[in-house]
């Protein structure tokens, strides 16, 4: 295993995830146990012997366990206990690098299941305090759904399990460029970009509480 050889608890940190992909890998496994199939799918790039020789790494370092599939004919990874108690640094990294990723061009993969961990993190529970709204936004082929009860906000992928407040259809590019501040839903709305159903006064509510746009405003503002 390399090693940076410097006593020093950061150190220690990258020694054990600090290989390129090995944090991804978590990731992918934090969400759910996957087949190594399922982890090259999901992490488009990655070339096999590298996928494998990460997960044989991390196996060693005592971040990830495989165990037998149900249907007992192939392995399933999943995180050991010692590797959640990286899931808390790896959201706030996230969290921080957010305001890094620039519009979307539509040529990098993309997943809504690697931003609904920071929305969730990231929202304004000031600006949920006395409100009880479902939200829930489609974006191509994915969804996901917003519960906000005074204060408390839920973020969760897939469609809401009942009605819904605010409906919202639109693209990723739009999605992001209305969260980042760059668009507005009204703009998105009037050009064909994105469509609205259920009470569309709640658009603004639901910008204060999750866009990252007015989050990193706020915080600049202290």
């Amino acid at each position: 295993m390399r090693s940076y050889e410097q006593y020093c608890p950061l150190a220690r940190a990258l020694d054990m995830v600090g290989d390129r992909w090995a944090m991804l890998v978590l990731r992918e496994l934090f969400f759910a146990p996957k087949r190594f199939t399922d982890l090259q799918t999901r992490l488009d790039g990655i070339a096999p012997n590298l996928l494998s020789r990460r997960l044989k790494e991390l196996e060693a370092r005592g971040l990830v366990a495989r165990r037998p599939s149900d249907d007992g004919r192939t392995s399933l990874y999943e995180v050991t206990d010692v590797a959640r108690g990286l899931e808390k640094a790896m959201l706030e990294l996230a969290k921080w690098g957010i305001q890094f990723l620039g519009s979307f061009e539509g040529d990098e993969p993309f997943a809504i299941e690697w931003l609904i961990p920071v929305l969730e993190e990231m929202a304004d529970r000031a600006a949920a305090a006395g409100v009880h709204d479902v939200y829930e936004f489609r974006l191509g082929g994915s969804a996901f759904w917003v519960h906000v009860d005074d204060g408390d906000v839920r973020v969760r992928p897939g469609h809401a399990p009942g009605t819904v407040d605010l409906l919202v259809e639109t693209d990723v590019d739009t999605f992001l460029s209305i969260g980042f501040g760059a668009l507005t839903p009204e703009d998105a709305i009037a050009s064909g970009r994105a469509r609205a159903a259920g009470d569309l006064t709640l658009a603004e509510r639901a910008l204060d509480i999750l866009a990252p746009a007015r989050t990193f405003s706020r915080l600049s503002a202290v």
